[in-house]
């Protein structure tokens, strides 16, 4: 039995809590490979739903610079109209 915990030290740390340390850290990283699907597929799940809301606020950003050019449109007309080029447009 202190043939193999000298293997252990020799292999994984000095002392026994480096040997601990090193195990808890290999579960972790086991943990992390053997679950890496799972959090693959939430993360696809949460990018769509990103991509979901972003399609909207893009929606919603564009009907905004719509109404905004409009009214711009308007607004300059009627300030050509006051300088005498009533007859001139404007467009954005």
């Amino acid at each position: 039995r202190l043939n193999l915990i000298a293997n252990l030290k020799r292999k994984y740390g000095d002392t026994i809590p480096e040997i601990l340390k090193f195990l808890d850290d290999a579960r972790k990283k086991k943990d992390t490979i053997t679950h890496a699907s799972e959090r693959i597929e939430e993360l696809e799940i949460q990018m769509g739903e990103l991509k979901t809301n972003l399609g909207d606020k893009g929606q919603a950003l564009s009907k905004s610079r719509h109404k905004a050019a409009e009214t711009l449109e308007r607004e300059m007309e009627a300030e050509l109209d006051e300088l005498n080029m009533s007859g001139a447009r404007f467009a954005v």
